[in-house]
């Protein structure tokens, strides 16, 4: 793996790079352990840096253990990232029973792959996987602090009176059945909408601050605009869940530079 030194970096040590991805103590031991290179030459973590070296490192990562054989739809790839279509009624990675997962798919032909974000079982869109350490523990840091930008497109019963919106209704598991519900008691989350049309069946977009469980679908659920096909919080009308991740965007781990991709909707 080979990363070019750009002007951010320049002057600071190998640690405080690798500091930046926010990768832990395991991976710094092992890249202590097994090497990293300036230049093709060997040094230590605390070397100082400069703009244009190569800085150079490979580790043994430990591969997936759970694989399946299966068709996977590659949205967009480089040596860092990789965006994975979901189809509805797929899950993103194993749940202890489910074998063909979205993420063992991926993990059959990408061994070190991890997904960043998940995206629910009736949900179709966009799944982001980081292709190694460096990558998968940057992103997972923008994904913790909430530095994702994450974007829906659904349709959804009923007009609207206001076609710009926020919902800041808490989230909590409700105890009684298997689902979320919205509770003083529960877990902040902020849904921000725009209705694209409007009308018996309305065309939204929404973006999401953080991402509870369900978190779209309780919100629509609680201000009257369930989704078309939610069994669970709607009518249960249709086929399958009008819901579907559209646009994400965040800092790209290797050019430091705002990445934007789009997947829209088949309906």
């Amino acid at each position: 793996m080979n990363f070019k030194i750009d002007k951010s970096f320049h002057g600071l040590t190998v640690e405080d790079f690798f500091n930046f991805y926010h990768v832990g103590k395991k991976y710094l031991s092992l890249l202590n352990k097994e090497g990293v290179f300036i230049n093709d030459k060997r040094v230590k973590l605390d070397y100082l840096i400069n703009k244009g070296d190569i800085l150079s490192f490979n580790i043994k990562e430990n591969k997936a253990k759970d694989i399946y054989k299966g068709e996977i739809k590659i949205l967009y790839e480089d040596e860092d990232i990789l965006i994975v279509y979901k189809d509805p009624f797929m899950l993103v990675h194993p749940d202890g029973e489910k074998r063909d997962t979205l993420s063992s798919r991926v993990n059959y032909y990408y061994p070190h792959a991890k997904h960043i974000h998940r995206i629910d079982y009736e949900t179709s869109g966009m799944v982001l996987y980081g292709k190694h350490f460096l990558a998968t523990c940057f992103l997972n840091h923008l994904m913790e602090t909430h530095k994702i930008y994450k974007q829906y497109i659904l349709l959804c019963h009923n007009p609207f009176n206001k076609l710009k919106g926020e919902i800041n209704f808490k989230i909590a598991r409700d105890r009684h059945e298997n689902k979320q519900r919205v509770s003083k008691a529960g877990k902040d989350a902020k849904s921000i909408y725009e209705v694209i049309q409007n009308g018996k069946i309305s065309r939204v977009s929404v973006q999401i601050i953080g991402g509870r469980r369900h978190q779209i679908r309780v919100h629509m659920a609680a201000i009257n605009h369930p989704i078309v096909g939610d069994k669970l919080y709607g009518f249960g009308d249709g086929d399958r869940l009008m819901l579907h991740f559209s646009k994400i965007s965040f800092i790209h781990p290797r050019t430091l530079k705002l990445f934007t991709f789009h997947s829209e909707p088949n309906f």
